[in-house]
This record gives structure tokens, C-alpha cells and sequence, in this order.
């Protein structure tokens, strides 16, 4: 077909690809030093793209293979490559997880790694992020989602391929136009899927596919001739990458059109050509020496850095200490694992050994995921404590029927939402409360959304047009009671100098006693904790090896929100009620209900566990 393939090996490409991971490493340990040095994985993407396909090109082309055994050898080049080091650091991960994590925390972990396992890494972090969920970058398996991205391409690019030069008659301008076509028709989805829902623009694999099809073009790219060419290309291609790397910033512009340069860069580099600076520069020992390792660098860096963040050790010196660790682990890794299992003599048995590793090490996750993380490395007085990691918030707070979320409309409340002469009215926080408000008071109404003050404005967002639809409802069901309570804490105003809602929140109080309410009720804030009432009692018990009856809350100004929420209500005829006194006093608020030391009256920073919620609502009503 007349294809001008590259040398089998390019070291310029060892080269490149320490370029890459060397710009993910310090973006992960010093963010603010390289605040787009995540484009190292989309550099990665082109690599791949560009490398399997000459592969597949040259076994067809040069070697006569047809498609079925092309298939078959590719395969099982990939098994040999990627699951070997990935069963070695999932288990490890694993194992020091066991040291490390609480069960909640270790389950999550697990299961990321299971998927992780089966090339879904990123389909875990697409589905498994929401309201309550951990920081995703606690997460020491986050950085699997890009192995899950190239798995996935792996799966449909080789039969995309043969089909493509099966249709072209192996004629390298039409393959290579008919390749084109598809990148444009998958960046221009892409780009819509970025502006629509740029979270699957991230993790998804079609939305990225573009990246590892430029890489893929280049198979069928003829050498450059002119060798001025090949320099301009080669120094313009190191300065887009590093360009890239120095101004882009993490967020809504890491998929789609910004990292269009950082794509081009790496193109410019790989584009089959003569030798230039450039190419030479990427050339040197310690360059390809890492760009060897880049693979295994690249999945021990960051579940080092995530364990020592989580154990303390996260200070500079420290993240660059861990940072040589790892490099030290992943030469290693390439010298036990890597490289034998990519020229092991006998290769029949070479795949179904890396296979068997990943099994091993599925089956530690699955043991893990199945026993919730293991809660039996724990005594039995603080299990219930650490339970809480995985708090079910929906049991008996009526969500999301009466607690509704995102913008679900006010139509989403049910008809027994109305039901009571008291109704609260707030957000997730007022929700957590309402099962202590109905074993107290009998039916209580509710109407709580995530996230929204109960408070009453003009305009369109989500929680001021329901908020008026809650007004309208009172208005028809007259209730006797109305309880308005919120996270005030969540939505930070300078409290000691005034409240910039507090002319809004006095006309919600009018407006209540105007639609015939008898007695309207403010609830202050309970106590917050950083990051959460049982990290702060796991903390006292590792300590002390008993569990507290009191701790001190994070310090943030309760007595402040109090006296502003105290004056506005008993100025407009409100009562007020301090959750914060209830709960609260010199010797720190209290961790547990009545029942057991154990059982936590808060479940995260600040929600109520339903217990909790019963013990304030006996205090408060």
C-alpha cells in the first residue's frame, strides 16, 4: 500500500513519553508549579495512537498477517504490557490500604480497583461521583481513568482499523483520509460533549478517542524531506507541549479545544521525519531511561502520593522524596515485571500469567468490596463510628420525594410532603433533621432541596423558583408551624458585620405569618467538623483508644450566625432555636447521643445521623 513506516524502535518517542509523564508527576505533587502539566496524559494519547497502529500497520502490511491473526498478536501484546505492572500496584495499593483506610474509604478503593482491573477504571469515576462522595482527588486509583481510556480504544481500534484498510484497498491516501474524517467527526462530538456535560467529556472514551486518533494519522503520515522542516516542526512541537503545560489550568479546560496545542506538539514530535535537535534532545540517556519506566512511573506515583497526603507526609520536601520513591518502585517494576513479561520466551504461557496476576488481584478487591471494607481490622467499639464512612442519608428522610436534588422541579415533591400542622423548610441539613422532628411532634410536612436556603427572591435559579412554589404550597395547606433551617455556615458571609440575605429572610418570615402561618421557627447551625465527626473521633480514639464524649468543632462563627438569626427572628415575631447550644458548650459539643458512645450524632461534617436527628429534636422542640 505504499506506506512509509517509521523505524521499528524511535527512541525520540522514549524520550517523549518521559516528557509526558514527567509533566503529570509535577502537576500531581506541585500543582501550582505546572498548572497544566495533566497534559502529559493527552501526549500519552497520541503516543499510543501513533505506536499501536504502526504495529498493526506493519503486521499486516509488511508481514502479510491477515486480520485475524493481527488481532490475536495484538492482543496479546497488550495483556503482556499493561497487566502485569497494573496487577503488581493494584495489590500493593490494596495492601496499603489495609494499613491506611478506614472500611468505607477501603471498600471505594476496591471497588475503583476492580474496575480498574477489567480496563473501567474511568467508567468508576464517571458513575461514582456525586453529592456526599469523597474528593475524587483522595482517590488513590483516580489516575486508572486514562489506562481505562486506552484500554477501551484498544477494543474498537484494531477492527476499525482492518476494516478501514479493507475498504480502501490498503491505499495509504484513503486510509489516511478516511482517519481523518473520523477525528474531525469525533473532536466536533467531542467538543459538544465537553460544553453539554464536561465530565464525560473527561472520562468517557469516544469524547477522547480524537487524541488517540491523531496519533493513529501519523501511521500513515510519508517522512518529512526537508530537514529545515523537520527543526521548525520539532522546536515548535517541544514549545507547544511545554506552552501548554506552563498555562492551562486544571477544570472545565482539560478536554476539548484546549488541548488542541498540546496535541499538535506531540504530533509535530512523532511526525516521521529526519533527525532533528529535538528529536536528539529527547535522545539522551536519563530521557529514555525514564521513558522506559514512563509506564510503571505512571502507576505507582500517585497512590504514593495520595497515602502520604492521607498519613501527613505531605509537605514539599516530602512530595519530592515520594516522587523519587516511586521512581525507584516503577525501575523495578520494569526490570521484574515489565520486561519479562514482554519477551518472555515461552509466550503461550506469557497471557494467561498476566491475566491470572489481574485475577489475584480482583479477587483481593472483590473480598474487600464484599466484607465493605473489611471492618474487622477494627475493635468492635469503633465499628459503628467507621460505618458511618457509608452512611445511608436517604433512611427516613424521605428522599428524595420531600428532599429533592439538582433541578428537579417542585412537581417532583409528593402529595404527603404536605401532610402536618408543622412543616420544615430548608435544605439537606433541614432533611436530616425531619426524622427527629416527626418521632418527636407525629406527621411533620417537608419541603427541603440540597443546597437551597429557605429564603424567598426573585429569579430563576433553581432554589428561588422552588422556594416560591413553597411559599404558594403554605399558602393553600396552612400549616400551624413553619421550621426554617439550613446550613447557614455553607454560604460564607462576613456574619459579625451583617447578612446580605437578611432583608430577603426577614420577607420570608413576613411572608409566612402572612399566608396564615401561627408560629414560624429559626434553627441555628450545628456544629461542623473538618473533615467529619467520626475522622475527628477515629483521630481520639488512635490517641486515647477510648471514644470522647465531647470534641471541639471546626472553628467557624456559630455564636455570630446565632445572633444574627436570633435578632431578625425575635424582631419579626419568629422564635429561635440554637442548635448549637443544644449540642455545645465550653468542654466542646457533644459526639454521641444517649444511647452509646458510638452511635455519632453526625454522620459527615455536618448532617445528622436519624439517631442524631432525634436527640436534637428532643433538645430543640
Amino acid at each position: 500500500m505504499g506506506l512509509i513506516l517509521a523505524k521499528a524502535f524511535r527512541q525520540d518517542i522514549q524520550g517523549l513519553r518521559a516528557v509526558a509523564v514527567i509533566l503529570v508527576l509535577v502537576f500531581h505533587a506541585f500543582p501550582e508549579s505546572l498548572p497544566g502539566g495533566f497534559v502529559g496524559v493527552d501526549v500519552f494519547f497520541v503516543i499510543s495512537g501513533f505506536v499501536i497502529t504502526q504495529s498493526l500497520v506493519r503486521d499486516m502490511d509488511l508481514n502479510g498477517v491477515s486480520a485475524g491473526p493481527m488481532l490475536v498478536r495484538f492482543y496479546g501484546k497488550r495483556i503482556r504490557r499493561i497487566l502485569p505492572a497494573l496487577a503488581v500496584v493494584l495489590v500493593a495499593t490494596l495492601a496499603a490500604g489495609w494499613l491506611i483506610l478506614v472500611p468505607s474509604d477501603y471498600a471505594a478503593v476496591a471497588k475503583s480497583a476492580l474496575y480498574s482491573a477489567a480496563g473501567a477504571g474511568n467508567l468508576f469515576f464517571y458513575w461514582n461521583t456525586g453529592y456526599f462522595d469523597a474528593a475524587a482527588a483522595k482517590q488513590p486509583l483516580l489516575h486508572m481513568w486514562s489506562l481505562g481510556v486506552e484500554e477501551q480504544f484498544y477494543l474498537v481500534w484494531p477492527l476499525a482499523l482492518a476494516l478501514i484498510l479493507g475498504l480502501t484497498g490498503r491505499k495509504r491516501h484513503l486510509a489516511a483520509g478516511a482517519i481523518a474524517v473520523l477525528i474531525m467527526s469525533v473532536f466536533v462530538y467531542s467538543a459538544g460533549v465537553v460544553a453539554e456535560n464536561p465530565k464525560a467529556g473527561f472520562y468517557l472514551p469516544l469524547p477522547r478517542a480524537w487524541e488517540l486518533g491523531v496519533g493513529s494519522l501519523l501511521a500513515f503520515v510519508p517522512a518529512i524531506r526537508w530537514r529545515w522542516v523537520s527543526e521548525i516542526l520539532g522546536f515548535s512541537g517541544l514549545s507547544l507541549i511545554l506552552w501548554a503545560g506552563l498555562t492551562l489550568e486544571a477544570g472545565e479546560t482539560s478536554t476539548g479545544w484546549p488541548m488542541v496545542p498540546a496535541i499538535l506538539g506531540a504530533s509535530m514530535l512523532i511526525w516521521p521525519k529526519t533527525d532533528t535537535w529535538a528529536g536528539r534532545l529527547l535522545e539522551i540517556a536519563i530521557l529514555r531511561g525514564m521513558g522506559a519506566i514512563s509506564y510503571s512511573l505512571y502507576l505507582w506515583h500517585w497512590p504514593m502520593l495520595v497515602y502520604a497526603a492521607l498519613i501527613g507526609m505531605d509537605s514539599p520536601a516530602e512530595r519530592v522524596v515520594n516522587l523519587l520513591a516511586s521512581v525507584a518502585l516503577a525501575t523495578l517494576t520494569y526490570v521484574l515485571i515489565e520486561r519479562p513479561s514482554l519477551h518472555f520466551r515461552w509466550w503461550s504461557m506469557a497471557v494467561p500469567g498476566a491475566i491470572s496476576g489481574t485475577a489475584v488481584a480482583a479477587a483481593f478487591a472483590g473480598a474487600v468490596v464484599l466484607t465493605g471494607g473489611m471492618p474487622l481490622r477494627y475493635p468492635p467499639d469503633i465499628r459503628p463510628v467507621l460505618a458511618l464512612g457509608d452512611y445511608d442519608y436517604s433512611q427516613k428522610t424521605r428522599y428524595p420525594t420531600c428532599w429533592l436534588t439538582g433541578d428537579m422541579g417542585f412537581a417532583s415533591y409528593d402529595q404527603d410532603c404536605s401532610i402536618g400542622q408543622v412543616l420544615i423548610w430548608g435544605d439537606s441539613h433541614a432533611a436530616m433533621l425531619s426524622p427527629g422532628m416527626r418521632s418527636k411532634l407525629g406527621d411533620v410536612a417537608q419541603y427541603t432541596r440540597s443546597g437551597c436556603l429557605p429564603i424567598i427572591a426573585d429569579g430563576d435559579d433553581p432554589c428561588f423558583v422552588g422556594n416560591r412554589a413553597i411559599l404558594n404550597k403554605i399558602r393553600e395547606i396552612r400549616p400551624k408551624t413553619v421550621v426554617l433551617y439550613a446550613a447557614w455556615l455553607n454560604h460564607p458571609v462576613e456574619w459579625q458585620t451583617g447578612w446580605p440575605d437578611e432583608a430577603a429572610f426577614r420577607k420570608t418570615i413576613r411572608s409566612l405569618f402572612g399566608a396564615g402561618v401561627q408560629e414560624v421557627k429559626v434553627i441555628g447551625p450545628t456544629p461542623n467538623w473538618d473533615p467529619s465527626l467520626p475522622s475527628a473521633v477515629l483521630d481520639y480514639w488512635n490517641a486515647n483508644g477510648s471514644l470522647p464524649d465531647r470534641l471541639p468543632p471546626s472553628a467557624k462563627p456559630y455564636e455570630a450566625v446565632d445572633n444574627v438569626l436570633r435578632r431578625i427572628a425575635g424582631e419579626e415575631g419568629a422564635i429561635f432555636l440554637s442548635a448549637y447550644r443544644a449540642l455545645c458548650e465550653t468542654r466542646g459539643c457533644r459526639t454521641h447521643t444517649e444511647n452509646s458512645v458510638s452511635d455519632l450524632i453526625i454522620w459527615d461534617y455536618g448532617h445528622l445521623t436519624w439517631q442524631g436527628a432525634d436527640y436534637l429534636a428532643d433538645k430543640l422542640f
